[in-house]
Formats: C-alpha cells, structure tokens, sequence
C-alpha cells in the first residue's frame, strides 16, 4: 500500500496568492518577535495604511507553524465583530514565500501600556481613566470575547496586552494566536503558540498555552481536554484584576512558584493589593467569582459577567430592607453614621433634646433619605430619628455610596464631599430657631399675620377674615423657614389659652387682638437679657400676666 506523502509548507501554501504586484508598501517597522514580523503598510491599490504581520522567512518552510499562522488569520477573519480587528487579505512574499496577512492597523496603545501609566500613577491618564471608564472597557472586551464564544471560537490568552485601545474610544481584543473551535482536537505542538509574548509558555508537547500571569488552574495543570469557554471566563477576571489592582494576579519571576500558585488559583484577594481597599465590593466579587479554582464556581457564561458589571454600572444595589417599630430609633445622636436610609414606608421623625427640650427638626415620609451627610463625612450624627410609626427603609451602606462616587470624576467626587462636610458643620447654625425657642418669632408672625389682613379689613369695611388651622401653620411657618410641626403646636397653644379662637367652620381669628399684641411685648420682655418691666401695666395688663407666664413655658416646651 502506498503511504500518503506528508505535506510541506510550500503544499499548505499553494492556493495562497503571493503579492506579485507589490500592492503593500512597507511603510515603517511596528514590531518584531522570534516568529516574524508587524509592519505598517500602504495598501496602493486602496490607498489605506494597514498593519501586516507576516511569518518570518525561517518559520515558512514548517508546515505545523505555517498552518498555525493561517489558522490565526482566518480565525479573526471569521469573527466580524466592532471589538475584534477586521483581517482584509492574506498571501505571501514574492521573494520569500512567507505568508502574511493584513489588517486595519491601530494608533493607539494597548491596555497594559495604560495600566502602567496609572500604576506610573499619570496624571493624565488617572483622569482619562477612571475606574468608571475601566470598567467600560472591560465590558467591551466581554462583548468580543461573548460573539467568539457564540461560533465556537475560544481565546485561550486574554490578557491586557492583547487589547487595543483606539484614539476615538476603540477597544479591540487581538492575537488570536492560540484560538481554537472548542471541539476541535488539540495539536500536539504549536510553534505559533509565543509568537508574539515574551511571557507565554508552551512545552513541546502543547502543554501550558497562555501568558503566565494570568493562567488558569486548567492550563497551569496542562489538562488540555478540560480548556474551554470557562477557561476564558477564569482569564477575563485574570485581566479584570490587573485593571483594577494594577498588578497581575501572579507576580512571580520563578516560574515554577508561579505555576504552583497558579494551578490553586492562589493570588492575593484584589482588596489585599496595596492601595486597594477601596475597591468596589461587587465588582471585586465579580473577579473573585471569575477566578474561582473550581470551574462549576465561575461564571458560567460571558454574558452572565457581563450582567453583572452592567448591574454595578447602572447603579444597581441589593439594599436590604429594614423595618421599625414605633417609637424605635433608626439613628442616635453623636453615633458613627455608616449606614443611610431610604423611607419606604411609614414616618420618621429627625430631632435633638436640648435642655429638656424637644426639638423636632423634620418629618420625614416616603421617599426620602435620611442620615447621608455622616455616611459621606464619616462625622458623628448631629440628630436622632425615631419611627413615628411602623417604617420600612431601604438601608444605604458607606461602601454603595463609595462605589457610586467612584464612577464620578475625581473632581466631582471631591466637591460632593467637600460639600457634604461643609453641610454637616453648618447643619445646627442653618437656623437660629431650630434649637433654640421659636416662641417670639411664631407669636410674632401671627400677630403680624392678622395686623395685615385686619388693615385690609378695616380699609374694605369687611369683617376680620381668619386662617384655617392648616392655613396659619403652614403660612408662619414658611414665613420662619421652620418645620410646619413646630408652628402647629404653637398654634394649638394660643388657641387651647384663648389667644386665638376658632369658629364653628374652623377659621382662626385673635380672640382679641390688643391681647395678641400683649403677649407679644410679654414674650419679648421675657427674652430680653436685660428685662426691662417698665411695660407692665402700660403694653402688658398686670392681671395678664399668669397667663401669659403659662403660654410662654409651653410655647418654650415646643
């Protein structure tokens, strides 16, 4: 039987057009590696600047690195995606029969260059990048990586230095030098495999494929049957850690202690890394999940990371639900404030004692938030809140706020909190009255309230128009900028003494307005450092003033 004849580079070759034409003009050098060569070209016939790659002339006569090389390049020519780079034509070398293959050349840089520059800590590029804008990236790398898995195609070495990063906010996954079709048989060896890295590893036997920094448990081990899509999931999170902890996950020159660490999936937590504690937990989560040793604990698909960096950016949070009985305190005065909370349900009241006195500051209802001042100052609360009745908030922790201010600009960020502080330092000085005795100023604005509609009364020949109780509340307490709570209760108090009296459909009118204006010169004697009596008996009846004495305290209780 006659044995089949092994077939050479020069028969792999043969149907491949060589460049007889010189249609690709080698316009500079881009770079160059042990299997061959990138260069920027012009394309004459198109008139375009392209990159060529193309196998060194020592490499084009095997024909397993050959064949690896034309496998790349129609690989990343089946996948027709934004983020992966388009391959226009392939041949070969005139002169050395070398194939090459042209694609849409990149100005940019790669992602490891920025990582090094905001590990350089660059002032521009800490800007540019945010982690807000780092995670944008990354998510464009998961949409290449989720259409190569939907053709079967899987990368097998993610890793920052093969993502591009355009001028005009292009991301681009490349080197598709070690993709294969997932059920497609594993070769015994491929020259191909470190073409273009210094830090990637293969043994003759096609054992370890991939940059050493980043491999999976799977590939450290060399169980070639066990790489597949989970294997890119594993160097995805690889690659996520390095964006955000500006350190790879296996930092070791030894590559037999890299190795061990990296068939454990042993790395340091990203929150371990230095200065990385303030990392968001979510997507530290994410990393962590990606990363996990055992492939049933990863993430079972692209998309299913994708979700949830989509989650992180959105906003999203998984705030828990906490309910209050009456009467039960959600914050206490002068405690650390970790926590904020959204009012689902129900009414919470915000206050402080002075002196005995009980302060209501404000009433909070649905949808409002309370207690976010000292979560972002980290200050000590300046007021206590107690549920007026059953309550259901959603609770707001330090770290979600962080994670939110960390997608900010810096200088948004800074401002907000600058902000914050100044908020909270002023908060007991941002009314006189709100501590202090509002007695005068609401017998005041009453008294003043009904001299002015008395004036249109009398210059109308009306009757003296009133307030309903709702009316006069919220009328002096705008006029004071104070809680309508607070007004209220003083209201009631000169009505249950008589000052004011309400008729049958429960307009308020002065019982008496000379005695109205009494108690006004009463209370501003009362409050005066340097009480000067000498009104008593001519603006103040004597025969008034036990009850007016009694008015005051309890207006001075409110």
């Amino acid at each position: 039987m006659q044995r089949s004849r092994t077939r050479t580079a020069v028969d792999i070759l043969k149907d491949i057009q060589p460049d007889v034409n010189n249609r690709y003009q080698v316009k500079s050098d881009l770079g160059k590696g042990g299997m061959g060569t990138v260069d920027a070209v012009d394309d004459t016939q198109l008139n375009r600047i392209l990159a060529m790659k193309t196998l060194a002339p020592k490499h084009a006569k095997s024909p397993s690195t050959v064949e690896s090389f034309l496998k790349e390049a129609r690989f990343t020519a089946q996948l027709q995606h934004p983020n992966i780079i388009p391959v226009h034509d392939v041949g070969t070398s005139p002169d050395t029969n070398a194939p090459f293959y042209t694609m849409k050349l990149i100005e940019g840089e790669s992602l490891l260059e920025v990582i090094n520059k905001l590990k350089d800590k660059d002032p521009t590029y800490e800007k540019k990048y945010s982690l807000f804008e780092r995670l944008n990236i990354f998510r464009k790398v998961c949409d290449a990586l989720a259409y190569s898995h939907s053709r079967g195609i899987i990368h097998r070495d993610i890793k920052p230095a093969n993502i591009m990063l355009g001028p005009y906010g292009e991301v681009l996954l490349v080197d598709w030098g070690l993709a294969k079709h997932i059920d497609e048989e594993e070769e015994k060896a491929n020259p191909m495999a470190d073409h273009s890295f210094e830090d990637s590893f293969l043994t003759h036997d096609g054992i370890i494929k991939g940059s050493l920094a980043y491999l999976s448990p799977e590939q450290a081990f060399g169980n070639i049957r066990e790489i597949d899509r989970l294997t890119d999931i594993f160097l995805l999170g690889a690659t996520l850690y390095h964006l955000l902890t500006l350190e790879a996950p296996y930092n070791y020159t030894e590559v037999a202690k890299l190795l061990n660490h990296a068939e454990n999936a042993k790395h340091l937590h990203p929150l371990e890394q230095p200065g990385c504690d303030n990392l968001p937990l979510q997507v530290t989560d994410i990393i962590t999940q990606a990363m996990s040793k055992n492939k049933d604990d990863r993430f079972q698909s692209v998309d299913a990371i994708s979700s949830s960096i989509d989650y992180y950016l959105s906003g999203k949070h998984a705030s828990s639900l906490k309910t209050y009985k009456r009467g039960e305190k959600l914050i206490h005065k002068d405690s650390k404030g970790s926590e904020a909370y959204v009012v689902v349900s129900g009414r919470v009241e915000i206050y402080h004692d002075d002196n005995e006195k009980h302060n209501v500051l404000e009433i909070c209802e649905k949808g409002a938030i309370l207690g976010e001042l000292s979560l972002l100052t980290g200050k000590n609360r300046s007021a206590n809140a107690i549920a007026m009745e059953e309550t259901s908030v959603l609770v707001i922790t330090r770290q979600m706020v962080l994670d939110e201010l960390n997608k900010m600009p810096p200088w948004l960020e800074k401002t907000l909190s600058s902000l914050a502080f100044k908020l909270q330092n002023t908060n007991n000085d941002i009314h006189p009255f709100i501590s202090a005795s509002c007695a005068l100023p609401v017998v005041t604005q009453t008294y003043y309230l009904f001299m002015e509609i008395n004036f249109q009364a009398i210059s109308e020949n009306n009757e003296l128009p009133g307030y309903s109780r709702e009316q006069l509340a919220q009328q002096v307490a705008d006029n004071l900028g104070l809680p309508k709570e607070r007004t209220e209760g003083a209201i009631n108090t000169l009505i249950q003494k008589q000052i004011l009296e309400v008729d049958s459909v429960g307009i308020i009118t002065p019982a008496d307005l000379n005695e109205l204006r009494a108690l006004l010169k009463f209370i501003e004697m009362e409050g005066s450092k340097m009480k000067d009596t000498s009104t008593i008996g001519q603006d103040i009846p004597v025969s008034k003033i036990r009850k007016f004495t009694e008015i005051y305290r309890t207006l001075n209780s409110i």
